[in-house]
């Protein structure tokens, strides 16, 4: 099974059809979230995303309301996976969207009691892909430029607690392009550039 992963895109609608190209060679795409900017242009963006109909699985980020991005992805045939799991050929698709507190008020944040009951559901899962906008917290993957560190931390005990495989984030723009091992689960932040896997 050939992914390709990405997050951040933030109405690049270049970026978006850069991905879109390689609908034929890939098997599934997954946006880890913050297709825009408070949640700006998300028809459009979701529109340049049609192409790939159910080849699509896809959560909010923290810039999109959960609704609307279900609603689109309903209307256009994508898998919306926020709070909910995905069986695809013997893996766990487990989705959490959103994230912790900014200092900016962007439409889909939550507190980290939120995200452990959302992640208190899939507890008992095997061979998890977490598909979670947030990174986990206290990595490479969640450090901001100026040193802090704005994961989660219920993501992290649940990467560390479950048997996750694989964790595709985004959230924090100058990760992207990192990778980090927690347990057995490879952690990765895809960036809006991408990032294919094989499972």
């Amino acid at each position: 099974m050939r992914i390709l992963a990405f997050a951040d895109i933030h109405r690049n609608a270049w970026a978006l059809a850069r991905i879109v190209k390689r609908k034929d060679e890939i098997d599934y795409f997954v946006c880890a979230g913050d297709l825009t900017h408070y949640n700006h242009g998300l028809d459009e963006m979701m529109r340049i995303l049609r192409p790939l109909g159910e080849k699509l699985i896809i959560i909010p980020g923290n810039n999109e309301k959960p609704a609307e991005v279900e609603e689109l992805a309903a209307r256009y045939g994508f898998s919306y996976i926020d709070g909910r799991k995905l069986e695809l050929e013997g893996y766990t698709f487990v989705g959490l969207g959103g994230s912790p507190i900014t200092p900016f008020n962007t439409p889909y944040e939550w507190r980290e009691e939120f995200a452990e009951g959302v992640l208190a559901k899939f507890k008992k899962e095997r061979n998890v892909v977490l598909v979670s906008h947030a990174p986990p917290a206290s990595t490479k993957l969640d450090q901001t430029w100026d040193g802090r560190h704005v994961g989660s931390k219920a993501v992290r005990a649940f990467i560390e607690e479950g048997d996750v495989v694989l964790v595709i984030c985004g959230h924090v723009h100058e990760a992207a392009g990192v990778e980090e091992v927690i347990g057995k689960a490879r952690c990765l932040n895809p960036g809006r550039e991408g990032v294919e896997l094989v499972l």
